[in-house]
């Protein structure tokens, strides 16, 4: 498949179908950059080109690796201290996850107290990087971090997406790391 495109280059094959149009526009106010799905367009936003910790909503929903064919996570906040994820594999198979402590993401063991959720992301069933994100409770709500050991993905082949529904925007803030955001046409 194609790569993933910076917001300001055309659209390819499975994007809309003005071929001169990409899937999502930014526009930036005094909170910071703003991404906005084309309207009859949701993408898929690369969550490690916006900043070091993410937001979780409910419902919100989650790629992982390749934001057209890695598993799908939906997020559930079922009270203010726990957080569930339904994990939904390329092969359609669905298990859901209840958390109350900080998690890791990944095959590895967790640095600090908390269980470990691996989740296979490629398509040979291979698992996630093993240290690929770190969810924990922050003052606000849960988030999503970068797994703190880790590698970057400059490939985009084993991030983390989160779907912008068609005509909505999301904000990005001020973290966005080199001025460019990775976005897919979902």
């Amino acid at each position: 498949g194609s790569q993933p495109q910076p917001l300001a280059a055309t659209a390819d094959a499975a994007d809309p179908p003005d071929p001169g149009a990409a899937p999502a526009t930014l526009r930036t106010d005094r909170e910071g950059v703003v991404v906005l799905a084309a309207a009859g367009q949701s993408v898929w936003l690369c969550v490690e080109d916006t900043r070091d910790q993410w937001s979780l909503q409910e419902g919100q929903k989650l790629r992982l690796a390749n934001p057209m064919t890695g598993p799908s996570v939906t997020i559930r906040l079922t009270t203010p201290e726990a957080i569930e994820l339904e994990v939904r594999s390329q092969d359609g198979g669905s298990v859901s996850y209840r958390f109350t402590e900080p998690f890791s993401v990944g095959r590895a063991k967790p640095s600090a107290a908390g269980d470990s959720l691996a989740v296979p992301c490629s398509e040979d069933q291979q698992f996630v990087p093993s240290r690929h994100a770190w969810v924990e409770k922050g003052e606000e709500g849960w988030v999503w971090c970068r797994h703190p050991q880790g590698k970057e993905d400059k490939r985009k082949e084993r991030s983390t997406w989160a779907l912008v529904p068609s005509g909505s925007e999301c904000r990005v803030g001020r973290g966005v790391r080199d001025g460019v955001v990775a976005v897919r046409a979902a």
